[in-house]
């Protein structure tokens, strides 16, 4: 474990690693997928006005080169085609190992790139133009991943004029990364001119707005950003002048400006891209105790004397180095239409996208294999064959998909599709390929089997209309597949009559499972205040019901006829019985001595009843306590005299909605990921519970990032799924997140959260009962909805506690007793080196609750803020041994 613990040190130590090949691989997931990192070493260098009179500099710049090895390099004041190729001759005095993009003689001095061939490929160069010098742009290919480098060299001098310049400078770069397509990575540096933190341009640079597309972050600990000029605060990280006597033009005085940075995208860490490997830029020849001084006045131990030397002369600013990290996975993505994919038997269909995530050597298929289910191209089960060659590794191909129509009832169901790679590039032979999920619709149906009469209403005060109905109660989008409402008549010697038995076969429940049965109800009904829009209206066959004796049965499988006599010596006891089964029944009598109740649920009160009502909640049959019933004095109230002796007081009918009694919605819980999660190392979801049943209306949940780990208040909109479930009687919705993640997998990127549930989004399924207010979770300190990757305990700080638990899952994968996949930064099934340098960089940091956001807030908040600690003074100020064997003053 010597080796997991030697990245957790600030530096790399001893001679900087090489990559040769310059392709590295770690591998991951079942021993299958692979990943590619590949170290990339960036400086930005001001060569001070080189041409073709400034060979004499050749000897220096190539010692000042052979120190940086970076694998990018940035130049600023390049004047002449002529100096850049002494440039060139300089970096490859051991061998052509570079080459340069192509100079082009704009406005004023000039910029250039220069990048080392066996690792990095010059793809695309593009100049913008400003007032006053061009911006250099280059899109590089590094282990097949595409990303842009910028070289900047902003007006110089002090006062309003120039800081307005260079403001309108940063503005144009800013304005054009916000074009870039929305996953290119970025790397911005050069000769800057700014002198503090607080100047308008460099906020320009790293200020969140309305479109953060083109933000940047500083490299920077924040300890180390402020008032940079002539403040020996900032010692170690001062670039001009390394020299205090004037020889070969450009500036002198000593080290006392920050004028050459390097910013990059922000948020760029994210798993995979560029990665910046954390603490490691530094100023090559300062090491911090050279304020106001040449580089050369006394002892400096950043570099050999050789260097320093070399660094004095060469040019009146000193350059600055980072490193970084390429990681591209190798593999097969998938995108799903919409973010899944359904389909239905009754035609609809979807479709999903397969690339690879690098280019490979040689060609790879795709075997895409669907079960019977599904038919993808060449017929239900038969498989379909994806070539991918090096050409068109990374151009999407589509996979159509159709459901096969069955006569099977099976309602929805899922079918899988399966993947297998093949080719003679070994990295993607076998490579392990996801599976895919398809949800399908049947258009069979469900059949209602334990539908239930759930109120019924047969007598409106007044003359008879089209108010009486009859309410049913079922599954959520079930059919009545030879469900039959009869009306039996119970009165004298027509007892046991059929009135009306309607086949209720074509009638699909409503999304809250009810039907909403009248007289012409399909053209229009007289409820459109009280019915949901989530019930079925269908209309009731027979017209309006009689007001004596009757009975309400539903059946299935009935054979019989209207007027057909169940009972025909009217014995009260049915003769016939033409059905499968009962599912439901009521009835109540009017007094008459020879009247008949054939229902189970016999309902009695003064006199026959105008209305009944299923009491919310019951769904027993043959119970008479699981109904009320009475007169009704008006449209829709109870008479309370005239009832049963259960009618609730205030009790109304509803047609169209859940029955009265229904009850608000409750939020019972929230929990972060899972309940009893207490890490907040890697947040994928929140899980809600709701009581009983519940639905929800668009915008019922908003999720925002409050503070970011700078200390940002941001107020950022993250956007979000959800999917529900019945548990246990109740609710349970899982919210997942679509942005401000760092994975295709959803976790959220580090900082504080907040929940806002809007109360008149959510209802009570059926009704139009609501939460009310809204509920906010996550504005409390006590609301740990936050998410800090390394923090395994959950206690906002990731420590020694934390790398214990990482160094025991420790290159453990999915499926392994050890694997804690709260610690697999990537989500790759492998907790491995890739994870251990993002823990790296919050090792030893916390993240404070902060203040509550509130609409409005934006940019820096009032302490106390969301902040990620920086490392302390003293390990800042500290030297440490630079990759290559010399000494450097980390920054």
């Amino acid at each position: 474990m010597n080796y997991f613990f030697s990245l957790l040190s600030s530096r790399r130590s001893q001679k900087r690693r090489r990559l040769k090949p310059a392709r590295a691989t770690f591998q991951v997931l079942e021993g299958r997928r692979l990943l590619v990192a590949v170290d990339l070493r960036f400086a930005t260098y001001n060569v001070l006005n080189f041409d073709s009179a400034s060979g004499n500099r050749q000897d220096e710049m190539e010692i000042v080169f052979e120190e940086l090895d970076a694998d990018v390099l940035v130049v600023q004041e390049v004047n002449t085609s002529a100096g850049a190729g002494i440039l060139l001759d300089a970096l490859n005095v051991n061998g052509t190992e570079y080459a340069q993009a192509t100079f082009v003689d704009g406005p004023d001095t000039d910029q250039l790139l220069y990048y080392r061939t066996a690792k990095v490929s010059l793809v695309a160069q593009e100049y913008i133009s400003t007032s006053l010098r061009s911006i250099g742009e280059y899109t590089l290919s590094v282990a097949d991943t595409l990303l842009n480098v910028y070289s900047l060299h902003l007006k110089a001098s002090s006062g309003a004029s120039n800081e307005q310049q260079r403001l309108n400078e940063v503005t144009t770069l800013r304005d054009h990364l916000e074009t870039l397509p929305a996953d290119r990575e970025f790397i911005v540096a050069g000769d800057m001119n700014i002198q503090s933190s607080s100047e308008a341009a460099y906020h320009k640079f790293v200020q969140s707005e309305s479109n953060n597309d083109g933000r940047l972050e500083d490299l920077l600990p924040a300890s180390l950003i402020g008032n940079w000029s002539a403040n020996s605060t900032y010692a170690s990280v001062h670039t001009q002048s390394p020299r205090t006597t004037q020889f070969g033009g450009g500036s002198n005085g000593g080290l006392d400006d920050r004028f050459d940075m390097i910013f990059t995208s922000f948020g760029l860490n994210n798993g995979a891209g560029l990665e910046y490997v954390a603490d490691s830029q530094y100023v090559p020849g300062n090491d911090g105790n050279h304020f106001n001084q040449a580089i050369t006045s006394g002892s400096n131990s950043s570099a050999s004397p050789a260097v320093i030397q070399a660094l004095h002369d060469a040019s009146d600013h000193l350059p600055v180095v980072a490193e970084f990290e390429v990681i591209s996975p190798i593999g097969v993505s998938i995108t799903e239409t919409g973010g899944s994919t359904s389909v239905s038997e009754d035609g609809t269909t979807d479709s999903y996208q397969l690339v690879l995530d690098s280019v490979p050597t040689s060609n790879v298929t795709v075997v895409v294999t669907p079960d019977s289910q599904i038919d993808i191209g060449n017929g239900a089960g038969v498989a379909v064959s994806l070539t991918f060659t090096p050409a068109n590794a990374q151009s999407p191909q589509t996979i159509n998909i159709s459901a096969i129509d069955d006569a099977i009832v099976e309602g929805v169901h899922t079918s899988t599709i399966t993947h297998s790679a093949t080719s003679g590039d070994p990295d993607y032979d076998g490579i392990f390929v996801e599976s895919l999920d398809v949800s399908i619709s049947d258009n069979d149906g469900t059949t209602a089997s334990g539908a239930l009469l759930n109120e019924v209403y047969v007598n409106n005060p007044g003359t008879d209309s089209n108010l009486e109905f009859v309410e049913l109660l079922a599954e959520p989008f079930s059919t009545f597949d030879d469900i039959w409402l009869l009306e039996i008549e119970g009165d004298g010697s027509a007892a046991g009559t059929v009135d009306n038995a309607q086949d209720l076969s074509s009638i699909v429940a409503g999304a809250n499972g009810l039907v909403l049965l009248g007289d012409g109800y399909e053209t229009s009904h007289p409820w459109t205040d009280e019915v949901s829009a989530s019930t079925t209206i269908a209309n009731l066959e027979g017209g309006s019901m009689e007001n004596g004796t009757i009975n309400f049965l539903l059946v299935s499988g009935f054979s019989g006829s209207v007027a057909m006599d169940l009972d025909a010596n009217n014995d009260g006891t049915l003769d016939s019985t033409p059905w499968t089964v009962i599912l439901d029944g009521i009835g109540w009598t009017d007094g008459g001595s020879s009247d008949h109740v054939y229902a189970s649920v016999l309902l009695t009160q003064p006199g026959t009843p105008d209305a009944a009502t299923r009491v919310f909640g019951d769904d027993l049959t043959g119970s008479t306590a699981s109904w009320f019933n009475g007169d009704i004095t008006s449209d829709v109230a109870y008479d309370g005299t005239n009832s049963s002796s259960n009618l609730p007081s205030g009790a109304i009918i509803t047609p169209g909605n859940y029955n009265f009694g229904a009850t608000a919605p409750g939020l019972t819980s929230v929990s972060v990921n899972k309940e009893g999660d207490t890490q907040r190392s890697t947040v994928d979801q929140l899980v809600l519970v709701f009581d009983g049943d519940v639905e929800f209306d668009s915008g019922a949940f908003n999720v925002i990032q409050r503070t970011d780990v700078d200390g940002t208040t941001t107020g950022t909109s993250v956007a979000t799924s959800y999917t529900t479930a019945a548990v246990g009687g109740n609710t349970q919705v899982t919210i997942t997140f679509d942005s401000m993640t760092r994975n295709a997998f959803g976790a959220l990127v580090d900082g504080n959260y907040q929940l806002t549930v809007n109360g008149s989004n959510v209802r009570r399924t059926g009704t139009d009962l609501t939460l009310g207010s809204n509920y906010v979770y996550g504005d409390t300190a006590g609301e740990d909805f936050y998410s800090l990757y390394g923090d395994s305990n959950g206690d906002r700080t990731v420590n020694v506690f934390d790398l214990l638990a990482l160094r025991q899952t420790y290159l453990a994968q999915a499926g392994d007793a050890n694997y804690n996949a709260s610690l697999d930064f990537d989500n790759n099934g492998i907790v491995n080196v890739v994870d251990l340098l993002r823990f790296r960089q919050n090792y030893n940091r916390s993240l404070n609750f902060g203040k509550s956001f509130k609409s409005g807030d934006s940019g820096k908040s009032d302490a106390p803020e969301t902040v990620i600690k920086p490392p302390s003074t003293a390990a800042i100020a500290e030297p440490y041994r630079r990759p290559g064997g010399s000494r450097g003053q980390k920054i």
